[in-house]
Formats: C-alpha cells, sequence, structure tokens
C-alpha cells in the first residue's frame, strides 16, 4: 500500500492510497462504511487499485507524480521511481491528463450544481485547485492560451481561507462562476492544440449506428462521434464553437427505477482524441466503449504517440487483472463499465446485484426506445453553455 500526494490544505485535500495487487488476485477491499466518520472524511473516497504488473508504468496515469510513500511494502517489492518523459510523449500525457480532469470531473460537477441544486464544497475546491497546475503545463509546453485566467487569485485565497469562504454561499456561487469561465479556459487552449496534432483516422466499422437509440441521437446531434455510458451522454460534435450541457429526465413504471436521468455533455469533435485510442485497442475497457460508441463520419479524431497508445493498453490491463478485487475505486475513466460479479459472492447480495442490474438496464433501454418520449418529465433543458469564442 502506497500513499500519493500533497495535503496543501488541510480539511479539503484527501489522502490517497494505492494497494497492489497480483494480478487475478480475488479479495475485498473494507467496505468504505466499516471505517470511522473521521477516517472516511480524510480519505474521501475508496482506496484505488492497481495491478503489481501496471505499477511500474504509474507515471503514465499522472506524468506530474513526482513522490509515492509506501506505508505497507514488507518485501520491499514495489519503491516508486519517477519516471521523467520528453518532448511528445510528455505533450500527449500530460494534455490528456489535464482533459480527464475537465471532462469527467469539472463538467459532471457543474450539471450537478444546476440540476440538482447540489454543491459538494469540499469537491469544488479540489476542482480549481487544478487551474493553476493546467496554466503551468501550458507554459511549460508552449500551448497557446490567450490571456491568463483571471480567477486564479481569487482561488487561492479562498483555498487558503477555505473555511470562512465555506459560511458565504453567495461567494461560492460567485466563484462558481468564475470556475465555469475556467473551464471554458481551458477547453479553448486543449481545442487549439488538438486542431493542430489531431490527425484523422478512417472510423471502424463497429462505429456505425446500428441501434434505433444510435440512430435518433445522431439525427439529433449529426456530425459526431458519441459515448453512451448510461447516464452520461459525450457528444463530440464537428463544428462545435460552445460546450454544452443538457439534461433529460424520465419516469418510468420500474420498481426501484422510476427515476432516469442522463446528461449530455457537447464538447468540439477534436477532443474525442484522447479517449478515441479505445477504439483501435481490443481489450476488456476498449471492447467496452466501441460497443456504446457510435458516429456519423467517416473518420475520428486521434492524437497518435506511443505513450498515449501505451497509456489506455494500461488501462486494459489494470482492469483485466484486477476484476476480482471488491469495493476498490479506479484511477481510470471507467465508462459505465460493469465487472462480473465475483464467485464467492453471497446468494442475497448476488440476488440484489442481478436485480439492480436487470432493472437499470430495462429502464435504460425504455428510455432510449421510441417509447421514450412518453416517459420523458419536461423536454430537454439546457443546464449550461459556454461559448469557446
Amino acid at each position: 500500500m502506497l500513499d500519493w500526494g500533497t495535503v496543501p490544505h488541510p480539511g479539503i485535500a484527501d489522502l490517497d492510497f494505492y494497494v497492489i495487487v497480483d494480478p487475478g488476485t480475488r479479495v475485498s477491499f473494507p467496505h468504505f462504511q466499516t471505517y470511522t466518520e473521521d477516517q472516511r472524511y480524510i480519505m474521501n473516497h475508496r482506496h484505488h487499485v492497481i495491478s503489481a504488473r501496471v505499477f511500474s508504468s504509474i507515471n503514465h496515469y499522472d506524468p506530474w507524480f513526482l513522490h509515492m510513500e509506501t506505508l505497507f511494502d514488507p518485501a520491499n517489492a514495489f519503491r516508486f521511481t519517477k519516471v521523467h518523459f520528453a518532448g511528445s510523449a510528455y505533450e500527449a500525457l500530460s494534455l490528456n491528463f489535464i482533459y480527464q480532469k475537465i471532462a469527467y470531473g469539472c463538467l459532471p460537477f457543474v450539471a450537478r450544481t444546476y440540476a440538482l441544486h447540489e454543491f459538494n464544497v469540499r469537491q469544488f475546491f479540489e476542482e480549481v485547485k487544478q487551474f493553476k497546475y493546467f496554466l503551468r503545463e501550458f507554459k511549460k509546453m508552449g500551448v497557446e492560451y490567450g490571456e491568463e485566467d483571471p480567477a486564479l487569485p481569487l482561488y487561492e485565497e479562498a483555498l487558503n481561507n477555505w473555511e470562512a469562504v465555506c459560511t458565504h454561499p453567495d461567494r461560492l456561487m460567485q466563484l462558481h462562476v468564475h470556475f465555469e469561465n475556467s473551464i471554458a479556459w481551458t477547453y479553448r487552449a486543449l481545442a487549439r492544440i488538438a486542431q493542430k496534432k489531431v490527425l484523422s483516422k478512417a472510423t471502424p466499422t463497429m462505429l456505425r449506428p446500428h441501434t434505433s437509440s444510435e440512430k435518433r441521437l445522431l439525427k439529433r446531434y449529426p456530425r459526431s462521434l458519441i459515448v453512451d455510458t448510461g447516464d452520461a451522454t459525450f457528444v463530440y460534435q464537428k463544428g462545435c464553437t460552445a460546450l454544452r450541457i443538457e439534461r433529460e429526465s424520465f419516469f418510468v413504471p420500474l420498481p426501484l427505477m422510476s427515476k432516469v436521468a442522463r446528461n449530455i455533455f457537447i464538447l468540439p469533435w477534436e477532443l474525442a482524441c484522447f479517449p478515441a485510442h479505445h477504439l483501435f485497442l481490443d481489450g476488456v475497457l476498449s471492447r467496452h466503449y466501441q460497443r456504446i460508441s457510435c458516429t456519423d463520419l467517416p473518420d475520428v479524431p486521434l492524437w497518435k504517440d506511443d505513450a498515449l497508445r501505451t497509456l489506455y493498453t494500461l488501462f486494459n490491463q489494470n482492469l483485466k487483472e484486477t476484476s476480482l478485487v471488491t469495493n476498490a475505486k479506479y484511477q481510470e475513466i471507467t465508462y459505465g463499465f460493469r465487472f462480473p460479479i465475483p464467485q464467492g459472492t453471497s446468494l442475497f447480495k448476488r440476488m440484489a446485484l442481478i436485480t439492480g442490474r436487470v432493472l437499470s438496464g430495462a429502464a435504460l433501454r425504455l428510455v432510449r426506445s421510441s417509447l421514450g418520449r412518453l416517459f420523458r418529465r419536461g423536454g430537454r433543458k439546457i443546464l449550461w453553455e459556454k461559448s469557446l469564442a
């Protein structure tokens, strides 16, 4: 077990742990609720799991990693060694890391704020503290970003006085407005560099729309690559000049699954160049990504780089080699991937899991069918939009 990262803002920062397991190990990590309230607050989430064979390549996941502290390693077999990537490899991995932070962290946070009227203060500060590192990376790599993000000093001041800021909801929402602008600022820089560096690669045959649901999505969002993960749909659209989040809510006649909703994130087509590596790999996660993707375009964007291809290959390897671990968290973005129910699971828990999966699957199929409009509560709503011009 290793601990990584720093705690620059006690009370806001969490502690991140990697638990290294041998490939194929069948083990259940302690359930999060078994920890004390203080321990849960400090950790903030379950422990990450990583295969022993993947650990030596951990810097591919996060090229900014500087050090890890060993908490438990009696054989002294897993000492962290910083890998210094050079040139195009560092550029590809760093920009991919920024893309993931924005697409799968910041944008869903904005969606929750406006759709559910939820505001997780701790997560918010975890998100905003990243923008100064984005600027650092853009400068290091010579990425064109325009003027510096004017909100950076505001974030730093708020982080240093977070306990006081938390007592003023109006100030938090003012910071949220800056946060939205920072997201657009980051995406503009990513889109500029992607437009220069991205290659177009012929669309794999399996991405042609086959189901009526895929065809309806592409009719609504033409000239797009669409990735439908279940409760979140990512639309990478050609000619996109604004970030947009839409939301659909449904009420379906099924027990335990009466309320179903999905957020739709509309992004520039070029920014699919990072996860698009899954479209050209064979692995447990890549095959899942291919199954949930479709496009009406003759080509897809790809940031071609060996280090980036290695990273997405590692994602597949890690999921395969740790598939028997339960109650773990993954550094990988899994796009709604579901692991098989492990052997040895009690009959009661197995039946509960199967029932939940069947009902949720039926609800998703229903709302995505031609009958979906019958269960929609109101129309499709635009939650948020921000120009990239």
